[in-house]
C-alpha cells in the first residue's frame, strides 16, 4: 500500500489510492490517516476532505460538525458513498 506513495510523493493518485485501499479493508484508523496525508499534501483537492470524513464517520468517529459537512455534502451526488 505505501509503495506507490513514496515511488510517488507528489502524485495525488498515490496517496488518494493508499485511502481507498485502507477503505477497502476495512481499516478505518487508517483510512481516517491516509485521508489526512492527502489534506495535508493536497490542501486544495476537496477529495481528501470528503473522504476523510467518511473514514471518520466508518470508524464511528463523527463529531457534531463532521455529521453537519456531511449533510452539507447531500447537495452533490458524486459525493455521496
Amino acid at each position: 500500500m505505501e509503495l506507490t506513495r513514496f515511488r510517488f510523493p507528489s502524485m495525488l493518485n498515490g496517496y488518494i489510492g493508499t485511502a481507498e485501499a485502507a477503505i477497502m479493508l476495512e481499516r478505518w484508523d487508517l483510512a481516517v490517516e491516509k485521508w489526512q496525508a492527502v489534506r495535508l499534501n493536497f490542501p486544495d483537492e476537496h477529495t481528501g476532505y470528503v473522504g476523510q470524513a467518511d473514514a471518520l464517520r466508518r470508524a464511528g468517529r463523527v463529531s457534531r460538525r463532521m455529521r453537519s459537512y456531511n449533510s452539507d455534502c447531500d447537495g452533490f451526488p458524486q459525493m455521496r458513498h
